[in-house]
């Protein structure tokens, strides 16, 4: 167990105990560093863990809260059904329809998977985008793939942080998740070929299959259990699968997180 395992595990038996209750602000990150003997990047790591669990979230500007027990499930897991065949996508306006909609100041747009801005920790995003600048027009710069080194060598030290050593020259950097998805198709798969794909899923997915040329296989998710393995494991017995689709934490747009046993298996 590394370092920020054991502090959020402490923290952790801390909260499931009571002396930090439903709604009790916990110590600040440099006091919990102190406390623990740890260095505040090492206690960052740590309460990223916790929140990435339910346990606790960040308020901006406030501090690190407890979080409510999470709701039980939401109903009986029952058997998936079996998947049906691969189908070949067809173009469609619902997609741009839903991406149009999602602009709409009058509708949250929990179909387009966009955070609320004061989620995303925009004050600190500014501090840090104005340190840059002042250092500089480096930013300004358009960076060949496979990206800045020193943006690569930055996440590679935060993956270490985490007890996920990685090389920076093994990081490429992206235009973000769907360009990261399509250059791992590219890879893996040819016009043609099947993937399978949790259903319902992100149809920012779909439109990126559709633009290969590959059929989607789709495999039910469970709001409670995530991907079906079950039905995952009939179909791969059945065709030829060139790649799996899945989002196993908060998936769009079940919002599902699929067990640690079933995750593992």
């Amino acid at each position: 167990m590394t370092r920020y395992q054991q502090i959020a595990s402490t923290l952790r038996a801390q909260i499931n105990q009571g002396e930090y209750p439903v709604g009790a602000r916990l110590p600040g990150i440099r006091q919990l560093a102190m406390l623990s003997g740890a260095s505040i990047t090492t206690v960052q790591s740590a309460c990223n863990l916790l929140q990435d669990e339910g346990l606790i979230e960040a308020r901006p500007r406030a501090g690190l809260y407890v979080c409510p027990p999470r709701q039980t499930s939401l109903a009986p897991v029952h058997q998936a059904p079996q998947p049906r065949a691969p189908i070949r996508l067809t173009p469609t306006s619902l997609t741009a329809e839903v991406m149009q909609q999602s602009l709409n100041p009058q509708y949250i747009p929990l179909g387009a998977a966009i955070p609320e801005a004061d989620f995303l920790g925009m004050d600190l995003l500014n501090h840090s985008r104005r340190q840059r600048t002042r250092q500089g027009n480096e930013d300004a710069k358009y960076a060949v793939p496979p990206g800045s080194a020193e943006l690569r060598q930055a996440i590679a030290r935060n993956y270490a942080t985490r007890g996920a050593p990685i090389a920076a020259e093994s990081i490429i950097i992206t235009n973000g998740c769907h360009e990261a998805l399509v250059l791992a198709l590219r890879c893996v798969t040819q016009p043609g070929d099947t993937v399978a794909i949790e259903s319902p899923s992100y149809y920012g997915f779909l439109q990126a299959m559709q633009g290969l040329g590959l059929n989607i296989l789709e495999i039910p998710n469970h709001p409670d259990t995530g991907l079906s393995l079950e039905a995952l494991d009939f179909a791969l017995a059945r065709w030829t699968i060139k790649a799996v689709i899945v989002t196993p934490n908060f998936s769009n747009p079940m919002g599902s997180q699929m067990p640690s046993d079933r995750k593992a298996a």
